[in-house]
């Protein structure tokens, strides 16, 4: 303990988030004003367009290495790379929860993952009328100040009830969360689960005869293979020999038979850019573009079979995927069962995901394009993000839903022509809801005193940014631990992640240990686990983070300690007693 706190004084943080953002999370600084300044423009058609347009687009399940910004993945994205010559790249962005309803759902409200009341995809429906219709959004406080407000694609901030929600519904929905105009959809997955449309691009499909019948005969039901159809991409594969997993759609080998301009990602940019010429002309305005991609399925446009040829060979494999053994849960225990092999096919699953990031950065193309016909590129900050990360095949997995860097760590680039910075890389750490927080302080509007994002528009202008640590964590059954025994598909774990010196440390804590270990960390069989993972640089296995916590022993405690603090309660009184135990 003693270390701990001759410590405290070199990490030069807050020891509460809440307690540093009531006083300085919104304030501006000299280099913050000069680039607002610059941002204002003179615009003949309105006198509130001196306030910065703001285009949010994000991509489903993009991981932060998948940018074709380095050699080590060259996908293919020469769209993104211009942006990122134009702009500052975030090195160090981390999602609020590695799943999509709370990702968003903490994006949206600007409130850390442990404050939120969405703690899991299932908790959308059971939560119908939960605070997410009257706790502030950071597009109705935009909305406060004159924006007119846009949102294109899946949102997943409210369910979408089956069969159809009835359009008054939605609107008062829409309304309550502060978007004027909108065209929304559900995953891909959620397509074709009814036989009738059940949001608006199957509504789209289905008034063109046999679109709707022919996509859904093809996509199959994502994970739920009771509705497949025979041939149909996402049906059920084994990939287990003694447990029936699916591979839900992860290795989709062939095209979309519908013509490209029938895609979802396509159909979701023209709504964006029928929306900007629509309502983007009189006030500033802020848009955000929700693509269904790359999340699985991994189903690709027409006409991509160039891009697959020249990626043949040249993406990296997965780490840490050569496991003996996984473990599951059976009747009720947790047991450990040869890893089979056989029917996964890596290469083939990664090989889809870039392609369908090429054919995003091709979409993203055109809605800028768009921008730029319109005279409003030169007043228009864009941000692109993912929601959360994606393992393909890394620790022996596909998805997220854990505490890695495969699944928690995203891409982030904000780009302008205001911006005074051109071409740099930001490597101190920030959250996904600190965009939220940056976009009204570009637009002169508070953060309400029920949101917790840190601004980073000083880091815009060469300034710091001032978040003290990172947080993101993981409740997929929200039930009582005592009383939840052995259950299949309890994921739980709270992570916090700050950069000490020259090493950005990560603290992984998991009550019922830390199920997408992989080689990565011992497999626990239900104990609770603590790590500090090192995720500074690695080799092999560690390449992307090592845990150092106790090797040698000591080591690490004290940051591990610090980190602490700043996880959920319920968690810190699991883990914190593994920390001071007298051999750490």
């Amino acid at each position: 303990m003693a270390r701990f706190l001759a410590l405290l004084p070199l990490l030069a943080f807050p020891l509460s988030l809440a307690d540093s953002c009531e006083s300085d999370c919104g304030a501006s600084s000299p280099s913050v004003d000069l680039l607002q300044r610059k941002l204002q423009v003179n615009n003949s058609l309105s006198p509130q367009s001196s306030r910065p347009n703001l285009l949010f687009i994000v991509l489903d399940q993009w991981r932060w290495d998948w940018t074709g910004l380095d050699t080590t993945t060259p996908v293919p994205m020469p769209t993104l790379k211009r942006l990122a010559a134009q702009g500052v790249r975030f090195t160090r962005a981390y999602t609020p929860s590695p799943q999509c309803v709370p990702a968003r759902t903490a994006m949206a409200h600007v409130r850390e993952y442990k404050d939120t009341w969405l703690k899991n995809q299932s908790d959308l429906a059971a939560k119908q009328t939960s605070p997410s219709l009257t706790t502030p959004t950071f597009m109705s406080a935009l909305q406060d100040v004159g924006y007119t407000t846009m949102m294109v694609g899946k949102d997943h901030l409210f369910y979408s009830k089956h069969p159809q929600i009835p359009k008054n519904e939605e609107r008062h929905y829409m309304q309550a969360i502060g978007v004027e105009h909108y065209h929304r959809t559900g995953d891909k997955y959620q397509l074709c689960l009814s036989p009738v449309p059940t949001d608006e691009y199957g509504v789209s499909l289905n008034e063109t005869e046999g679109l709707f019948e022919k996509q859904c005969s093809f996509y199959g039901s994502l994970g739920f293979p009771e509705q497949q159809t025979e041939g149909s991409c996402c049906g059920d594969t084994p990939v287990y020999d003694h447990l029936s997993i699916q591979e839900i759609g992860f290795r989709c080998q062939v095209s979309n038979p519908l013509d490209e301009t029938w895609s979802p990602d396509t159909w979701i940019r023209r709504k964006a850019v029928k929306l900007l010429q629509q309502h983007g002309r009189n006030k500033p305005w802020f848009l955000q573009v929700n693509f269904l991609s790359p999340h699985p399925p991994f189903i690709v446009k027409p006409g991509s079979e160039h891009i697959m040829q020249e990626l043949e060979g040249q993406l990296p494999p997965a780490i840490d995927a050569e496991m003996q053994t996984t473990l599951v849960f059976e009747d009720g225990r947790p047991k450990l069962l040869p890893y089979n092999k056989t029917y996964v096919n890596i290469s083939a699953s990664r090989l889809q995901y870039a392609t369908l990031l090429y054919q995003l950065d091709g979409e993203i193309k055109e809605i800028l394009e768009a921008v730029s016909e319109m005279g409003a590129m030169d007043n228009t900050i864009i941000v692109l993000t993912g929601d959360h990360g994606e393992h393909l095949g890394d620790h022996g997995h596909f998805g997220k839903v854990s505490p890695f860097e495969s699944a928690a760590h995203v891409p982030l680039i904000v780009a302008g022509e205001g911006l005074p910075l051109k071409g740099v890389e930001e490597h101190r750490p920030v959250s996904l809801i600190d965009i939220p927080a940056t976009f009204l302080d570009l637009a002169g509007a508070p953060l309400a005193p029920s949101m917790q994002g840190y601004s980073f528009l000083p880091a815009l202008s060469g300034g710091s940014v001032t978040r003290p640590a990172v947080m993101f964590g993981m409740n997929l059954w929200e039930m009582p631990w005592e009383a939840a025994g052995y259950s299949p598909g309890v994921v739980q774990f709270d992570a916090a992640a700050a950069l000490f010196d020259n090493s950005f440390l990560k603290l992984i804590c998991c009550p019922r240990g830390c199920r997408k270990g992989g080689r990565l960390l011992p497999i626990p069989l239900g104990f609770p686990q603590v790590a500090l993972m090192n995720v500074t640089a690695g080799t092999g296995k560690n390449r992307f983070e090592h845990d150092i916590l106790n090797q040698p022993p000591g080591h690490g405690v004290a940051e591990a300690l610090y980190l602490a603090t700043f996880l959920a309660d319920e968690f810190r009184q699991v883990c914190e007693p593994l920390l001071t135990r007298p051999e750490a």
